[in-house]
């Protein structure tokens, strides 16, 4: 995994989003613009971030999905000043959403357990 998947304890799923973030778009000549890396190859991992989750790119911390706005406000259209993080889960078909800080309701944790058994007895087949 390259440094640019990392940022402290999240991990960044899609790597077309990631270098859309860091090249940013393309122009009708084939030019770049808009992308936050700097010229020597530098770039801001928490701007990374902020612009990955304003695309929708999957975040994930640990086996958990991070619910998209985490890192950006759409409504105020801008970098949280500071991360709300909540993580995402679907249990019987609704969505869930758990505070980073907030312990895990029982009913998330049986489903994932359930479903790492699950896992286990796919990849033993």
């Amino acid at each position: 995994m390259s440094e640019e998947n990392k940022v402290g304890k999240f991990t960044l799923v899609n790597p077309d989003k990631i270098t859309r973030v860091l090249e940013g778009a393309q122009n009708e000549h084939g030019e770049f613009f808009g992308g936050i890396r700097e010229s020597d190859g530098s770039f801001d991992k928490t701007a990374l971030l902020v612009g990955y989750d304003k695309i929708g790119g999957l975040i994930k911390k640990d086996d958990d999905k991070v619910r998209t706005g985490s890192f950006y406000d759409f409504g105020k259209r801008k970098a949280r000043e500071i991360p709300k993080v909540e993580f995402e889960f679907r249990i019987n078909g609704e969505v869930v959403y758990v505070p980073e800080e907030a312990e895990k309701p029982n009913a998330i944790k049986a489903v994932q357990m359930v479903e790492k058994e699950h896992m286990k007895k796919r990849l033993a087949n």
